[in-house]
């Protein structure tokens, strides 16, 4: 039995069709990104799950149960925004319990739940401060916190990371992961940015033009993109051809070569790029033009010159349903 289904379901604002014959199923304990371009109805998704989008047609269900009418208030969700949504006048712990008062939960017990949830982010301590003394990183701990309180049946997070500078992203990227891993929660996160995806997802929904393309494990998705889109999305993909065959691959599986073997090929060197732990070239190809990205340690001890021959191998094609073009 899957904890969540999501079974054709359809939602149109005004002419526009922003999610057309959804279907997938989640399983407990998963954590999932839902990845696509801007537009894509990715958040639409997330936000017809929570129930503050209502759909037009399809069902939604939560352990067996048809929750698609459901108040978002009766389904046991939460939800963190990218904007960490905090009361500016409330303390860290008044944030924190803002949601559990209105439910009339007892005093003690809220108190234990400030306590273990800023634990588990890392904000023991913080409770008396406001929002405006924190930075960027630790609001959105605290919108974290204030979320898993409620010891939610499945946590939503809607681009919680695109606000936060790149350090902060990845530290809390791990913590995010780390944590979901240990309550075990069901977690959906709205992502465009694939290297979120791969690093932090169980499996990915890829999303565009208001369908889902392709559902898989992140190693799946990357190897065996199911279409050109896909492929080119998530990652780069060459296109060129080797003794009359249709080659495509990564730039991290071309290598340099030593001697001629099977997939072996020279080029031009047009420019490169110095990336800190690797270098990426642009090799021409008979007018193709190659990305290649080699480790700097191998690269080290040859010095790059514009238009020089480099020669290289494909040591891996890629998979799935890309179709050269």
């Amino acid at each position: 039995m899957s904890y969540l289904k999501i079974k054709n379901v359809e939602k149109t604002f005004g002419k526009f069709k922003a999610l057309n014959n959804i279907n997938f199923e989640i399983e407990r304990g998963e954590f999932i990104c839902f990845l696509g371009p801007s537009g894509c109805g990715k958040t639409t998704l997330l936000r017809i799950i929570a129930g503050l989008e209502n759909v037009d047609s399809g069902e939604i269900f939560l352990k067996d149960e048809n929750i698609t009418k459901k108040h978002p208030a009766k389904r046991n969700m939460s939800i963190v925004f990218q904007s960490y949504a905090l009361f500016p006048n409330l303390t860290v712990g008044e944030n924190i319990a803002y949601g559990m008062k209105n439910k009339k939960i007892p005093k003690d017990i809220i108190q234990k739940k400030i306590d273990e949830s800023l634990e588990l982010v890392g904000l023991r301590g913080q409770e008396h401060k406001y929002p405006n003394e924190l930075s960027g990183g630790q609001q959105q701990r605290v919108a974290l916190a204030r979320a898993i309180s409620y010891s939610p049946d499945i946590l939503l997070l809607d681009e919680p990371l695109s606000a936060l500078d790149a350090k902060v992203r990845e530290k809390l990227r791990n913590d995010i992961k780390d944590l979901q891993k240990k309550l075990g929660i069901t977690t959906i996160m709205v992502t465009h940015d694939q290297e979120e995806a791969l690093s932090m997802s169980d499996r990915i929904i890829v999303m565009d033009n208001a369908k889902v393309v392709q559902v898989g494990t992140p190693q799946d998705i990357y190897e065996n993109p199911a279409n050109n889109f896909i492929g080119d999305f998530i990652g780069k993909v060459n296109k060129f051809e080797i003794n009359g065959a249709k080659v495509m691959a990564r730039p991290e599986d071309i290598s340099l070569a030593d001697e001629q073997t099977d997939n072996f090929f020279m080029g031009t060197l047009e420019s490169w790029e110095y990336m800190g732990s690797y270098y990426r070239l642009k090799v021409n190809k008979k007018n193709y033009i190659i990305e290649v990205d080699i480790c700097r340690n191998k690269i080290a001890h040859i010095p790059l010159k514009k238009d020089q021959h480099i020669f290289l191998k494909v040591e891996r094609t890629l998979g799935g349903g890309v179709e050269w073009s």
